[in-house]
């Protein structure tokens, strides 16, 4: 799994969600946004981003789907099936 950097909007939510703690933030900037506000600023001058550390994420294997996958309000969270099928 990983985030699509272009289409997130750093709000945190699967941070929150995260059963392993997986999801970490890997800016220099520890901002927090709530997820449901239209983020307005450009992402240059917010200078963070998220990612899925693959050796921690188990996937969620008793879940339908990841639930970072499924709190994600802008659907940036991308499943990359090889990789859940070696979980």
């Amino acid at each position: 799994m990983y985030i699509e950097e272009s289409e997130c909007i750093y709000c945190g939510a699967c941070v929150v969600e995260c059963p392993e703690s997986a999801v970490i933030n890997s800016g220099i900037a520890n901002i927090e946004f709530n997820y449901e506000q239209k983020i307005s600023a450009e992402k240059s001058s917010i200078n963070t981003y998220y990612a899925i550390n693959s050796d921690v994420c188990t996937g969620c294997p008793d879940q339908d789907y990841p639930l970072c996958y499924s709190i994600c309000p802008m659907n940036c969270i991308k499943i990359n099936v090889e990789r859940l099928s070696n979980v």
